[in-house]
């Protein structure tokens, strides 16, 4: 049986970066937030403000988000470890 809900994750354009243990990550470079999600009930668990650009991409992997921007010169390592 397929379930749809319906949340406000941001308020501009985002996109899903992956799954961090029990918990959805979604990116929005435009409102330069990083939001961590129970997987399960859809509930903002974790919301995290980092200066960020229009536009960039993201690899999440183990404990770590590796993030790019057009305001980072580079690659960003942001651990989602609490």
């Amino acid at each position: 049986m397929l379930y749809i809900v319906e949340k406000k994750a941001h308020g501009k354009m985002f996109h899903c970066a992956g799954l961090y243990r029990d918990m959805l990550v979604t990116i929005s470079y435009p409102c330069s937030e990083i939001a961590l999600w129970d997987k399960n009930t859809l509930e903002k668990k974790r919301l995290l403000e980092i200066p960020l650009s229009l536009s960039g991409c993201a690899y999440l992997e183990n404990d770590f988000l590796y993030i790019t921007s057009r305001n980072i010169l580079g690659i960003d390592r942001i651990s989602l470890a609490e």
